[in-house]
């Protein structure tokens, strides 16, 4: 199977994106980022490096919570 015909079957399944308010890391050198709904605090602190995180917004699947 070619690669071009994994692709296509791969997008076919892919969920849409919708704008998604997150927290980003303000360190240039860390990717880490979380979605706001997700943070079990307001202001959130980087957990990998500690740095300060910002807000931000990114297209994202929909992620459906449940309470338990």
């Amino acid at each position: 199977m070619s690669h071009s015909r994994l692709d296509r079957k791969y997008q076919a399944k892919e969920s849409p994106l919708y704008e998604t308010d997150v927290w980003e890391c303000s360190d240039i050198k860390c990717g880490c980022w979380m979605r706001k709904s997700m943070a079990f605090v307001t202001e959130p602190r980087c957990p990998l490096c500690k740095s300060e995180m910002v807000g931000n917004m990114r297209m994202l699947p929909k992620v459906i919570t449940t309470a338990n």
